[in-house]
């Protein structure tokens, strides 16, 4: 076993060093793409800088596993799947995980700005729509309108499978580790088949200003309304992204129609094994 081990050992180091090789070409060669790597890299280390003296250990770690994994994650999927993403594809998505795990959680954006939430989720809806399409357009290769159109739609479909997949990843959070991922809200109305006892009819609770919650060892918690434990988030988180990818549906549409270039800045492109070692400059 150590032995087999050990004949497998070049093989791995190889392909490291080929990784390597290739983010280094890459960079080199994609003048705009190493800025804003870096760029990101260094406002992930200030992150972690504030957030270690204000004594907020989990983000810290988040905060610096961001600045160590960025190049590896960001490269790898390129490396591994000859795939060539465009700048405006990786903008949305460092302006994504930035969002999501920097500013959200470690400046508490998503309580400053109560729609960041939203303009994430609806990005993220346009970018998966990207990828989607993208694959479909490398499986299909697509010669006329229909078959762009098939893949567009497929590409939409794709996204929203993957946005709730991620609503399932935010439940099995809650749920299993007692982490709030579905974020919480204050509703001041209700209506409940639970309270009426039958679902012949509706009891309707509305007006709610106020909600007292009795913990056991005599504290008392008071809440300007009704606590909604993740509903609204969910279906709202859901919505938003729907909107973000029927736009990108839209914009496909229009830039087919007037013949535009709109889809070589937003359709990652899949290489020929023989190119895929041969990083190609930024347009």
């Amino acid at each position: 076993m150590i032995m087999k081990e050990f004949e497998n050992c070049p093989n791995r180091t190889r392909r490291f060093a080929a990784f390597g090789t290739y983010a280094v070409e890459r960079l080199k060669n994609a003048r705009v793409f190493a800025v804003l790597l870096g760029a990101f890299i260094l406002c992930a280390l200030a992150s972690c800088g504030c957030v270690a003296v204000q004594d907020q250990i989990r983000n810290m770690f988040m905060a610096l596993l961001c600045a160590v994994l960025v190049l590896p994650v960001g490269l790898g999927p390129e490396y591994l799947l000859h795939m060539r993403m465009p700048t405006a594809v990786t903008v949305m998505l460092l302006v994504l995980a930035a969002g999501g795990i920097l500013l959200g959680p470690c400046f508490d954006f998503y309580f400053l700005i109560p729609s960041w939430d939203d303009f994430l989720h609806t990005l993220s809806g346009f970018l998966f729509s990207c990828f989607g399409c993208a694959v479909m357009c490398a499986v299909v290769q697509p010669k006329d309108g229909k078959r762009f159109a098939f893949c567009v739609v497929m590409g939409m479909m794709a996204c929203l499978a993957v946005l709730l997949l991620w609503e399932m990843v935010e439940y099995a959070g809650t749920a299993f580790l007692a982490v709030d991922m579905q974020e919480d809200c204050l509703i001041h109305d209700f209506h409940s088949f639970f309270l009426a006892g039958t679902h012949s009819h509706v009891v309707e609770v509305d007006n709610i200003t106020k909600t007292v919650i009795y913990y056991g060892n005599g504290q008392v918690l008071e809440l300007d309304g009704y606590l909604d434990l993740g509903l609204i988030d969910t279906l709202n988180d859901l919505l938003v992204g729907v909107i973000g990818a029927v736009v990108f549906g839209v914009s496909m549409a229009f830039d087919r129609l007037s013949k535009g270039r709109l889809h070589r800045w937003l359709l990652p492109t899949f290489r020929t094994s023989a190119d895929a070692q041969e990083p190609t400059q930024d347009a």
